[in-house]
């Protein structure tokens, strides 16, 4: 099963279209309000401060290919 999966930032991901994708993957997917989100998406550079809609933590060629 093929599926689709835009870009997106700062923008709310349906619920069953993110349950979807997470049981695609053998890493984790963090949403906003998750305890970890704010970790996961600081960077580096304190300049840049993204707000991703989702962010996967890869385990394997799978989920990145997945998260693409």
């Amino acid at each position: 099963m093929s599926q689709n999966f835009q870009k997106v930032s700062s923008q709310t991901v349906k619920d069953e279209k993110a349950e979807v994708f997470k049981d695609s993957l053998r890493g984790e997917l963090i949403q906003p309000g998750a305890p970890d989100y704010d970790d996961a998406r600081t960077i580096y550079n304190a300049m840049i401060d993204k707000h991703p809609a989702l962010i996967v933590k890869c385990e394997n060629t799978g989920d990145v290919i997945s998260a693409h």
